[in-house]
């Protein structure tokens, strides 16, 4: 069935339009003009701000002149994932939109709905003269897919009116009042590759899993297919040494990731029994999530053997997979059935030098700042026990540095060469403590990313050979002593 049959025809109508426009994040362009030129044709007043944003202002009707002021607001942006197995070029080729059971999908593809469907809704209204309204605005922000950058930098001039009515929503039928909060999380380091001999290697590629949205559908239990790529290898790392040559898992940030795969390589001595040995512990994942991720699919394929990052390396960055947090953090007590704390472990990368991962945790209570802060604590004490010798203790104390409480951990170790002082907080590296442990060198910046995320920073003082003093800031509320 075509869109163009269903009701309300004029919102359809446009949707149609609007699925053939490539508009996926950071390439807003062509949607842009879209809407410039409807704005011109009906000799509306328009504006496209510095970030790309596209402002549209209808008069109000006849005699509707003092009535309330109303904001549409939505996104230009969608998220483009294909189905396995297909490609599809979101910068060129239109998304193959059809109505079935009485739903409008798209063929192997994002539909692009969220948040189409919202542009759709504004336009209709603004392209039908026989309602009667007082003065409208639509406002279409830039990339919040991905960096929210157009309703971060949005000017407050353009919200001056009586009402703004957000139509990024999922729920047909129901007005919501208030939404989740949310914050991006970029962890990012160096790796050192080492020359492997004597190795084979294969990918592992992990795919066909539900996937979905990292809000709506964080309850479904779906499996993230990140995480069990990290239990499969975590697993494996019991009773077989092996090197990570490549990793690469999921689509974007608030998706949860529905393939992921992984080239390493094998002492060859090893090499089949390993390729059986994660079938297995792949075929005892599946199981697990049999109700939601009936569909999952392993495919293993020979490589060619290059560098790969050390074994201690690729030893630390399974157990970071591993122990990061993914899913439904808490449910909330006041609202039966509501998600309160969330977090999509989104994705991870890899290139020659370095790895990142991307995470978007969600929440309705802002006190989630609190475990954050638990968080940062725990790393900075951690990293001081590494680096202070037996027999010396560490300090944790608290000061007020201005409008800021500064919490600070010393440890009496082996300090930081004043070389690496301006750096330690994001190079990557790891320093050998007193007793020889080695880290995974993302702690610390562990700690200063959740303290900028929360309005504070991460700082370091230290002599080498004598100790270190980590300390991180939070805004004091106004009426804190």
């Amino acid at each position: 069935m075509s869109l163009s049959v269903i009701e309300p025809k004029a919102v359809w109508k446009f949707f149609n339009e609007i699925v053939k426009i490539p508009h996926y994040s950071g390439y807003e362009d062509k949607i842009r003009d879209y809407l410039v030129s409807f704005a011109e044709d009906r000799n509306l007043k328009y504006e496209v701000d510095s970030f790309g944003s596209v402002i549209i202002d209808v008069p109000a009707s006849a005699g509707k002149e003092n009535a309330p002021s109303v904001i549409l607001q939505g996104h230009m942006d969608m998220v483009p994932v294909v189905e396995d197995g297909f490609k599809h070029d979101f910068s060129k080729e239109p998304v193959d939109a059809y109505v079935e059971d009485g739903f409008v999908k798209a063929r192997h593809t994002t539909l692009g709905a969220d948040n189409g469907i919202a542009i759709a809704m504004a336009l209709a209204i603004f392209d039908d003269a026989t309602l009667c309204h007082g003065p409208l605005r639509a406002i279409f922000t830039v990339e919040e897919e991905t960096t929210m950058k157009g309703a971060l930098n949005l000017d407050a001039k353009y919200l001056q009116a009586d009402y703004l009515i957000n139509l990024d929503s999922e729920e047909n039928g129901y007005l919501y009042v208030n939404c989740a909060g949310s914050a991006d999380i970029n962890i990012s380091f160096n790796v050192n590759r080492v020359e492997v001999e004597d190795c084979d290697s294969f990918t592992f590629e992990l795919s066909h899993f539900t996937g979905g949205h990292s809000g709506t559908d964080i309850t479904t239990g779906n499996a993230n297919a990140i995480k069990v790529l990290a239990s499969v290898l975590d697993n494996l790392s019991d009773d077989y040494d092996f090197f990570i040559q490549d990793i690469d898992g999921g689509f974007v940030r608030n998706s949860i990731p529905a393939k992921a795969k992984v080239t390493v390589s094998v002492p060859k001595c090893d090499s089949a029994e390993f390729s059986n040995a994660f079938t297995q512990c792949f075929n005892e994942q599946k199981s697990l999530y049999a109700d939601t991720d009936k569909n999952a699919e392993l495919t293993i394929a020979k490589a060619e053997c290059k560098e790969a990052l050390s074994y201690t390396q690729s030893l630390d960055l399974i157990h970071l997979l591993r122990s990061l947090p993914s899913g439904v953090a808490r449910m909330s007590p006041r609202y039966r059935g509501t998600v309160e704390t969330s977090v999509n472990l989104g994705t991870v990368r890899c290139t020659k030098e370095s790895i990142s991962i991307c995470m978007l945790p969600r929440s309705l209570n802002k006190n989630a700042l609190n475990d954050m802060i638990k968080t940062v604590i725990r790393n900075f004490i951690s990293n001081a026990v590494k680096f202070t010798p037996e027999g010396k203790g560490i300090e944790v104390f608290y000061k007020r540095d201005g409008d800021f409480a500064r919490i600070c951990v010393q440890d009496h170790g082996v300090g930081i060469a004043a070389d690496r002082v301006d750096t330690i907080f994001h190079k990557g590296e790891t320093t050998y403590g007193t007793g020889g442990e080695e880290g995974s060198g993302l702690g610390l910046q562990l700690c200063q990313d959740f303290a900028r995320k929360n309005g504070g920073d991460a700082y370091v003082e230290s002599v080498e050979g004598e100790g270190s003093v980590f300390s991180f800031t939070i805004p004091l509320k106004k009426d804190e002593e």
